[in-house]
């Protein structure tokens, strides 16, 4: 019945069909079906069955029998429209595959804050891939004007044991500024878990000169 909506002469009803199979998320019925009805509905005069269509494919990425899904979702990394380009950062975050790595660096500068927050969210703590460039394009977000994709561009660079990343999160404990999340971020770093807050800074510190710029472990 969603198949049969998403061919309908109707704008609404062929986004609400991609929005049924959309919803079924990771599930792996009908996936390259549903793939394959995205991938075409990309391709439609109106922009609320893109959206819905791109959704559909964010949902299926990285699943086993749907690369078309992937190497769609990164063609739409340049898309006019944010909420497209929103789906492609929520599709990719996590995949460790140079592609998607790339793509979500790309992203991470985009003009929306959405976005920004995603793509960095989905390369600084979803994926565990490591390198100078990854590194470079986190520390890039340390001064975003969204303060949500600072927190992710810090809990992304801390977790990698980078410099720059557990310097900026021990003055945050240091100046009573933290919020949630950076505790449990300094314990992933630390390897270590229900370390007193007040003790943070110190070791925090100490790993920087111990281990700063390492391996994300």
């Amino acid at each position: 019945m969603a198949a049969e909506y998403c061919a309908s002469p109707i704008a609404a009803e062929r986004a609400g069909g991609l929005s049924v199979l959309s919803q079924w998320g990771r599930d792996n019925r009908h996936s390259s079906e549903r793939v394959a009805l995205a991938i075409e509905a990309l391709e439609d005069s109106d922009l609320s069955v893109v959206r819905a269509a791109a959704w559909v494919l964010a949902h299926l990425s990285g699943m086993q029998g749907t690369e078309p899904a992937n190497v769609a979702l990164i063609g739409l990394a340049g898309h006019t429209d944010s909420e497209v380009r929103w789906a492609v950062v929520f599709g990719l975050g996590g995949r460790e595959y140079s592609a998607a790595l790339e793509t979500l660096m790309v992203l991470m500068f985009d003009a929306n804050d959405e976005v920004r927050d995603w793509a960095t969210f989905g390369l600084g703590t979803q994926c565990k891939a490591d390198s100078a460039s990854i590194r470079e394009a986190l520390r890039a977000r340390l001064t975003d004007p969204a303060k949500a994709v600072r927190h992710e561009a810090l809990w992304g660079l801390a977790a990698r044991r980078d410099s720059a990343g557990l310097e900026e999160l021990a003055s945050r404990f240091e100046r009573d500024e933290w919020v949630s999340g950076d505790e449990l971020d300094a314990e992933e770093a630390l390897g270590e878990m229900n370390v007193p807050t007040m003790d943070l800074p110190r070791r925090l510190g100490e790993l920087k000169a111990r281990d700063g710029d390492g391996q994300r472990h």
